[in-house]
């Protein structure tokens, strides 16, 4: 839409050296006044560090530098007991269970043999117990142990975790490793009675050890 005021303004006042005129009634309606436009320069200081705002540094002296062999135990006097060796060796000795059959393990795992269940939900409800109706430890917890070369505290807390992603507590650990030992027992009894299925067992293993053999020795040429 076009702008209707500057044409009403033209038609109905004058300008006469910078002064606004009604044509009509000769009243004076404004003046324009002009200045020249002079630029200002300023000029703002830096300011300067004062004395009291300087802070000192300090050098330490590098002959005071620590060094870690200060702090080196030294050897005990003759007839001195040394109490720490000795707390060390107090408590219950880490047991560790060599598990012959894990190999054996792994391959009933994978060819989800349901005898193997039978076992470890067995030693979970026998070794491992049950508290208020629910089992103490996890039988896939106890089933993932049974397939480890060697059963220990240790070796359970290094492969179970928390929900929270963190190891298992010592007591749990322990729970558990006793648990698998149980069912690893059990396997045992299984699968000396059982020939048939230890045969079929042992040639898978051995097929499988002699496959990854042949490639390690490919590997190595």
């Amino acid at each position: 839409m076009h702008d209707l005021r500057p044409s009403v303004a033209e038609i109905t006042t004058i300008v006469v050296d910078a002064t606004v005129i009604n044509k009509s009634t000769g009243e004076i309606l404004g003046e324009y006044t002009k200045n020249e436009y002079v630029p200002t320069t300023d000029v703002y200081e830096i300011p300067q560090p004062t004395a009291s705002s300087i802070q000192t540094r300090f050098q330490i002296d590098p002959a005071a530098y620590v060094v870690v062999g200060d702090f080196a135990p030294s050897a005990l006097p003759v007839d001195v007991v040394d109490l720490d060796a000795v707390r060390a060796k107090r408590g219950p000795k880490p047991k560790v269970f060599l598990n012959v059959l894990a190999p054996f393990i792994q391959v009933a795992h994978a060819e989800e043999m349901q005898w193997l269940d039978d076992f470890v939900y067995g030693a979970c409800y026998t070794s491992g117990e049950t508290s208020n109706g629910t089992l103490n430890v996890s039988p896939s917890d106890v089933r993932r142990v049974c397939m480890l070369p060697v059963i220990s505290t240790e070796t359970v807390r290094s492969v179970i975790r928390t929900r929270s992603f963190e190891p298992v507590s010592e007591r749990q650990a322990r729970r558990i490793a006793k648990a698998a030992k149980f069912a690893v027992g059990g396997i045992h009894l299984y699968l000396s009675r059982n020939v048939k299925v230890m045969e079929r067992l042992k040639y898978e293993v051995d097929f499988i050890d002699a496959y990854y053999g042949s490639d390690a020795d490919e590997m190595s040429a």
